[in-house]
């Protein structure tokens, strides 16, 4: 009986570890500047193409300094 309970809390125990380690889908993070950003809260234009994907930013700033030197931020993209 004490085998099949423990076996039970490590199981659930398992399990609720793995669900809460997933990360959010609607948080993504600025290549520039490194910020979080909720994915809800963007403007269409606060995004830019890399590679058959969208790189997001925080501000129009960030996308800015992206756009004129994406071979710095690549690697972070």
């Amino acid at each position: 009986m004490k085998k099949y309970l423990l076996s039970s809390l490590i199981i659930t125990s398992s399990l609720l570890n793995a669900l809460n380690n997933d990360p959010p889908k609607d948080k993504v993070v600025c290549v520039v500047s490194g910020d979080e950003i909720n994915k809800k809260e963007l403007k269409d234009h606060e995004f830019s193409t890399y590679k058959e994907g969208k790189v997001y930013f925080c501000c129009g700033g960030c996308k800015m300094d992206y756009d004129e030197t994406p071979a710095k931020f690549s690697t972070k993209a």
